[in-house]
């Protein structure tokens, strides 16, 4: 996990949360959900991370996507 966050792929990874594919989407989630579980003690690091690159955003973009249009992470907020 060190690994990872060393060579900073969580931002990358976070940013395909935007992608209009369902899959690869669903597939970040889930190697979200595995690091996150991977990382015990350094989860809140690896929490903190996601927040800071947006990637908190994006999930609650995609959580009400129906009345959310992703806008870049840049915008800063959702338009609900």
């Amino acid at each position: 996990m060190e690994f990872l966050v060393e060579q900073n792929v969580i931002p990358p990874f976070c940013n395909l949360l935007s992608v209009k594919d369902s899959q690869v989407v669903q597939v970040v989630l889930d190697g979200l959900k595995n690091i996150l579980i991977m990382a015990g003690d350094e989860a809140s690091t690896i929490a903190e991370i996601i927040e800071e690159c947006g990637g908190s955003y994006l999930m609650v973009c995609l959580r009400y996507a129906s009345v959310c249009c992703i806008h870049p992470v840049q915008s800063g907020r959702c338009s609900f």
